[in-house]
């Protein structure tokens, strides 16, 4: 996630970064026995930046729960 000066992420832009963040996180769990410990590690990571698009639409929009609606538009 790129850091902006001041400015924050646009709702749109947010859950769209969440959604593709959930499905690589789906695709890591597939995955998960090719590529064992590297998949391990990417599903840490992915976790870790799922949690907090959520935390920050949580926050700054007041947005508790994000539910996918199967267009993963390309601004992420």
């Amino acid at each position: 996630m790129q850091k902006t000066k001041q400015s924050d992420f646009s709702i749109p832009t947010a859950i769209n970064c969440l959604n593709k963040t959930k499905v690589k996180i789906a695709f890591a769990h597939m995955s998960r026995k090719k590529l064992g410990s590297i998949a391990d590690s990417d599903l840490r990571i992915l976790s870790g930046i799922k949690e907090e698009l959520e935390t920050y639409l949580l926050e700054h929009h007041k947005i508790a729960a994000v539910a996918g609606d199967g267009a993963l538009p390309e601004e992420c």
